[in-house]
């Protein structure tokens, strides 16, 4: 589907009239590299059964399915051989135990630690995570929000930081914000959450505060009351209480 303007966008999430969540860039790419940490599969497996039932719209603006598009393949690539690397030494625990007899060797192992389920395991992953990139409703950012994006890193205005390119994280931040202004202009009044794990650009400076929104950021959200989760777990537990 091609990208919507901003006001096609706009008018369809008022008929829609459902919650709206943004996804950046990174928590995609973190379903897939933390693909098989304990409680990565409940964030996505409840947003797609959310977006499935139609309980929440979820929107991006293209330039995240870009980000994603680019690089997915390398984030992939490194799960692969995480998992790789735990199945090898699944097989040296093994090993161990049978020689020292504390194993049978007849003994079969499940078929989930068996090296045949590795790769279909990241593939089963990657194949939930491009479905809901598929399903996402993209929009384009308008020329006002690429001149603010642009304005924003040059006064290095948060989530912009000194000596890094952050025009990405700036442009995602602008397009949510005017999305969310015009939407709260016309009466919307359904949540706005937008997720991010890049606490370095986002987050708080105090240490013991990086999971919550900088300030700065928080002074412009809170007005639009658009929500900031940092975990993607957090953000869909608001709607599982």
């Amino acid at each position: 589907m091609s990208p919507l303007n901003l006001n096609t966008l706009v008018s369809t999430i008022l008929s829609a009239s459902r919650p709206i969540l943004l996804l950046d860039t990174c928590v995609y790419l973190d379903f897939l590299s933390k693909a098989f940490e304990p409680q990565s599969p409940y964030g996505l497996k409840n947003i797609l059964e959310m977006n499935d039932a139609g309980t929440i719209y979820i929107v991006a603006p293209e330039l995240i399915i870009e980000e994603f598009a680019r690089n997915a393949p390398n984030v992939l690539d490194r799960a692969n051989r995480a998992l790789d690397q735990v199945f090898e030494e699944v097989e040296g625990i093994r090993a161990h135990l049978e020689a020292f007899a504390a194993l049978d060797k007849s003994d079969k192992p499940p078929f989930y630690l068996t090296s045949r389920t590795v790769t279909r395991s990241v593939n089963i992953v990657a194949a939930k995570v491009q479905q809901m990139i598929d399903s996402i409703t993209v929009f384009e950012l308008t020329p006002e929000s690429k001149s603010r994006a642009y304005e924003r890193q040059r006064k290095v205005a948060r989530p912009a930081r000194r000596g890094k390119d952050s025009l990405g994280d700036c442009s995602i931040t602008e397009g949510l914000l005017e999305l969310a202004r015009k939407l709260r202009s016309d009466g919307f009044t359904e949540r706005i959450l937008f997720v991010s794990s890049n606490v370095d650009d986002f987050g708080d400076e105090e240490a013991f505060k990086r999971r919550f929104l900088h300030p700065a950021l928080q002074f412009e959200f809170e007005p639009l009351q658009i929500e900031f989760f940092s975990n993607i777990n957090d953000a869909v537990s608001t709607f599982h209480p």
